[in-house]
């Protein structure tokens, strides 16, 4: 990648209100994953199922960020 190329993409970051929401989302459902296999009887069977939706959000985000630097 040239470093034009790198010095756009790192000047102009994904939009801030996505980026947000999916750190914070990816927070707490990685918190509720971790309580789930700490066997808190609340959350226990969905334990595999929300860590899947946390890193789903993960990838998520940084496909699309990937797009974007591609794309500038």
């Amino acid at each position: 990648m040239p470093a034009g190329q790198i010095r756009c993409a790192v000047t102009r970051p994904a939009p801030p209100i996505y980026s947000i929401a999916s750190g914070v989302l990816f927070a707490i459902t990685m918190a509720l994953a971790n309580a789930a296999f700490s066997r808190r009887q609340r959350w226990a069977d969905l334990g595999g199922l929300i860590q899947r939706v946390s890193l789903t959000i993960g990838w998520t985000w940084q496909t699309l960020l990937a797009v974007r630097i591609l794309h500038t």
